[in-house]
């Protein structure tokens, strides 16, 4: 049995200005990406363990693993892609893929979709599994192009390791004849906000659990709900699942329709109510106990923000809040200001509000 295990992860905001360049994913192979990534809560760890397991001959001709950022720089991704797609060429009896579900290029709004695709033009026959984030923003492409997709269950992650072992366990079943894999996959046209998508909550947790239980009790092969990527401008955008049924795809599709009509059902439970910055600061102001967290999740830098949004601090200074700490901040500029000047020198530097992002109005 001859695999081939790879990584290529990016989660893009498209309305980041900040270009995700090659040095950002740190891309790695062979032995060495072997020897770091061996044991850890990465799908591509399970993959890893899985193929030793099994005593088959595997390569990792790439992991690369990019930071939440804007759109992915197109030599980038037709650098890594190529690297993949080479060791599929040169021969394998399975795919084992650990992306993100949530990638955009510079030419691509379905990078996934893409990478997929040109594995798929080069190997028509293979068999190909995928672990994907739980923040997917399902397509037709990523579909046609695999034959097995499993999505995290947490939010927070947590299960990343459980993820490519789902995935991965399931591919070696097919290859050995033991199930036959059927994917039906549907998505909703909802924009779900972030902070309501966790399967920790409601309605998630309901969703999650009916699509869990039925992967656990053997009623599927694997059942996958995704919350979406809401910070991308693409066509495919929104809520999704795919259920993995073996044979017939009956049962596949009668869970698939239950597990999207209650997210339908029960989409305004997907709203989350914004209060305006200032109601925020002065409810800051009148507490009592710390510490107080103020948050601007519209520029998160865990999902591709620039960091560079001072609103918040803007209103912090202006209602004169003691003992602030603020951050992350991205600001070269002042970083370089304040090298220049040295240690135990005082400066005073224009702060953030930098970068040209017209998706928001920079203070």
């Amino acid at each position: 049995m001859r695999l081939v295990l790879a990584t290529m992860r990016h989660e893009t905001n498209t309305f980041s200005p900040l270009a995700t360049p090659l040095t950002a994913f740190g891309p790695k192979s062979g032995a060495k990406a072997i020897e770091i990534y061996r044991g850890t809560n990465n799908p591509i760890a399970a993959y890893i363990d899985i193929a030793e397991r099994e005593g088959a001959e595997y390569t990792v001709p790439l992991i690369a693993n990019a930071h939440p950022s804007g759109a992915v720089d197109q030599a980038a991704f037709d650098e890594m892609a190529a690297s993949i797609c080479d060791a599929v060429k040169a021969g394998c009896d399975g795919v084992m893929l650990d992306l993100h579900g949530a990638m955009v290029t510079e030419d691509y709004d379905d990078g996934e979709g893409e990478l997929l695709r040109r594995i798929r033009s080069v190997a028509p026959d293979i068999p190909i599994s995928v672990a994907l984030d739980f923040h997917t923003n399902l397509s037709a492409v990523m579909i046609a192009n695999a034959t097995v997709i499993t999505g995290y269950c947490t939010y927070p992650h947590i299960d990343m390791d459980e993820t490519g072992r789902r995935a991965g366990e399931t591919l070696i079943r097919a290859m050995r004849g033991e199930v036959r894999p059927v994917m039906l996959w549907h998505s909703l046209p909802m924009l779900t906000h972030m902070l309501r998508q966790t399967p920790l909550d409601q309605p998630m947790k309901d969703i999650m659990n009916q699509a869990m239980a039925a992967e656990a009790n053997g009623e599927v092969l694997n059942a996958s709900v995704f919350g979406g990527f809401p910070l991308a401008d693409i066509p495919h955008v929104g809520l999704g699942a795919v259920v993995v049924g073996d044979g017939d795809g009956v049962k596949a599709g009668s869970l698939l329709d239950e597990l999207m009509a209650q997210a339908w059902d029960r989409r305004a439970e997907f709203i989350f109510e914004i209060e305006p910055v200032e109601t925020s600061l002065e409810r800051a102001r009148e507490l009592d106990d710390g510490p107080v967290i103020l948050v601007d999740h519209g520029d998160n830098c865990g999902a591709g923000g620039p960091q560079a949004n001072m609103d918040v601090l803007e209103g912090v200074l202006r209602l004169g809040l003691e003992d602030v700490a603020a951050g992350p901040i991205w600001d070269p500029d002042s970083v370089a200001q304040m090298l220049d000047a040295g240690v135990g020198a005082e400066v005073t530097v224009q702060l953030g509000g930098k970068t040209d992002s017209p998706a928001m109005d920079l203070v």
